[in-house]
């Protein structure tokens, strides 16, 4: 039975676009259900009962949550390993891992939602300021966790689950008008370093093909 991938039917998700990769970089084959907001398949939520998505069935093991997803992966088709073995990598790699999910997902999501729910009209300047120095700050610590590491990637200079999970999240970003720059060296190198792979190339989000961003940063 072929792996299935609930996701949402737009494109760009960060969370699903991490299992993508993963999925892609694993060289396993899936299937998608695409799932539109406010309408939950019963089947997802046999998966889900919290009806959330990326959510994953494979056979008859059902997971949901991005990093346990992630994780499962790992360890059931191991073949081509995204966490270090190396006691030390690995639970610097398990630890920027949550970070993702708590704090750069939370610092993007919040910019992103305050955007998306608020009319044009009424947008605050200042709130939007506030918002990106916030986005800002955070990508300041991911721009020292890679340059500490001194090498092409976040985890021993090691393509890894991390940078599969960091690059949507700046992808995201860079599209909407981010500047790396002088003040994310690292950064600049690793989004370029990306974007050459063909698991990125493969899953990039289409709409993003045709459409500009958003000038999000000010």
């Amino acid at each position: 039975m072929a792996i299935t991938l609930y996701r949402p039917d737009y494109e760009g998700s960060p969370p699903t676009w991490r299992v993508e990769l993963t999925l892609v970089e694993k060289r396993l084959e899936y299937r998608e259900v695409r799932v539109a907001f406010g309408s939950k398949p019963a089947s997802l939520l046999e998966i889900n009962p919290r009806g959330q998505v990326p959510a994953l069935e494979d056979d008859q093991v059902r997971v949901f949550e991005t990093n346990a997803i992630l994780e499962y992966l790992d360890h059931a088709y191991a073949d081509i390993p995204l966490l270090p073995l190396d006691k030390g990598a690995r639970a610097r790699a398990l630890t920027r891992l949550n970070e993702v999910s708590n704090y750069l997902m939370s610092a993007f999501m919040g910019f992103w939602r305050y955007r998306m729910t608020t009319k044009p009209e009424t947008i605050d300047p200042a709130k939007v300021r506030e918002f990106s120095d916030g986005v800002r700050t955070e990508w300041d610590r991911w721009e020292r966790y890679l340059a500490e590491e001194g090498g092409d990637f976040f985890i021993a200079g090691t393509l890894s689950l991390v940078d599969l999970s960091v690059a949507p999240y700046l992808a995201g970003c860079v599209r909407n008008g981010l500047a790396l720059g002088e003040r994310y060296p690292a950064l600049s190198a690793f989004h370029g370093r990306m974007l050459e792979r063909a698991s990125v190339q493969s899953t990039w989000p289409r709409t993003w093909k045709d459409t500009p961003g958003e000038a999000l940063f000010i």
